[in-house]
């Protein structure tokens, strides 16, 4: 049997900012690493990491963690690269790279056994805790990564609902989550689903863009169209890219998509599509943009292209990966 709790705690968390459970570093370092994990959420892996190394060298242990993340997923295994990278993180307190070191278990895999995983999972709580126990909401999403990859599942079950509950939206998200798959008890299915819904809107209504796009998936399975286009139409404001693609594609699609928006939004569903493309280059998109050209009228496509113009200048475009993801 599929445990849910595990799968979802593979592809979660840590979308906040680490610095609440990180040293303090100097505004200098701050501002680097934060146009550096802005580059990396816009997948600009080398822009990411020339000022990822420059704010890692001022002190940033969030800077060294993401850099020992770029190592590690571009070889898709723990290499003694990405193990430097997080233990310089880890020195500064930085709780994710401290449970990517417990994870990897060094001693058997690399073979620097100085700290042994259970070692890394104890530092990580001694840092995490007592902040989650004061209140610090990031130290209680935390403690979900943390008590997940110990495997024990109801405290890490416990932090995650205490931190939606203190809303963190990122928590919501992922409580809705794996309440819809499964996770915690309920008399009825549609209780289950009440519940997941209700966490999955207090994160959309708090801004958290991937709520909105799923959000927009539960009220399309509970054939609530209008709130489904609603939380669609929202998502398309934001800077997330499947919220801006799940936009453009669905007016696009009209009266025949699952949404079934009006068909006189056609040209804009289109033209936020080639703006997406413009800005992001996404090879995926470049098919789709084909696609339509051949079979489009002229008038339609020079009215889309005119349009594009105005749309996605503002902006850049995020992907919302996790920190402690895959």
């Amino acid at each position: 049997m599929i445990n849910i709790f595990r799968v979802v705690l593979i592809v979660t968390l840590g979308l906040t900012s680490g610095s609440a459970i990180s040293e303090s570093i100097n505004s200098d370092s701050s501002s680097l690493c934060k146009d550096g994990i802005s580059d990396y959420q816009q997948h600009k892996y080398r822009d990411a990491t020339s000022k990822l190394k420059q704010a890692a060298s001022k002190g940033c242990a969030e800077a060294a963690y993401y850099l020992g993340e770029l190592e590690r997923l571009s070889h898709t295994f723990m290499t003694q690269k990405s193990e430097q990278w997080y233990r310089q993180a880890a020195a500064g307190g930085d709780v994710y790279a401290m449970v990517r070191l417990a994870d990897a278990d060094i001693c058997a895999g690399l073979g620097d056994c100085d700290i042994d995983k259970d070692e890394w999972f104890q530092k990580a709580l001694d840092i995490a805790l007592p902040k989650a126990k004061s209140g610090d909401v990031a130290a209680m999403d935390a403690l979900y990564s943390v008590y997940g990859k110990m495997g024990d599942e109801d405290n890490a079950w416990y932090w995650l609902k205490k931190a939606a509950e203190h809303g963190n939206a990122s928590s919501q998200y992922w409580v809705s989550h794996l309440i819809k798959n499964g996770y915690s008890f309920y008399w009825t299915d549609d209780g289950r689903m009440e519940d997941a819904i209700k966490w999955m809107r207090q994160s959309a209504e708090a801004g958290f863009p991937k709520a909105m796009v799923d959000l927009s998936y539960l009220y399309k399975d509970q054939d609530n169209l209008e709130k489904a286009r609603y939380w669609v139409e929202q998502a398309g404001k934001t800077d997330y890219y499947v919220g801006i693609f799940n936009y453009g594609y669905s007016l696009y699609f009209g009266s025949e998509g699952m949404y079934k928006f009006s068909d006189d939004r056609k040209v804009e569903g289109f033209a936020t599509i080639i703006a997406l493309y413009r800005e992001t280059n996404d090879n995926s998109l470049k098919g789709m943009l084909q696609r339509g050209r051949e079979k489009l009228s002229a008038d339609f496509l020079d009215a889309a292209e005119a349009r594009a113009k105005d749309l996605l200048t503002d902006k850049p475009i995020l992907y919302y990966d996790p920190k402690f993801g895959l």
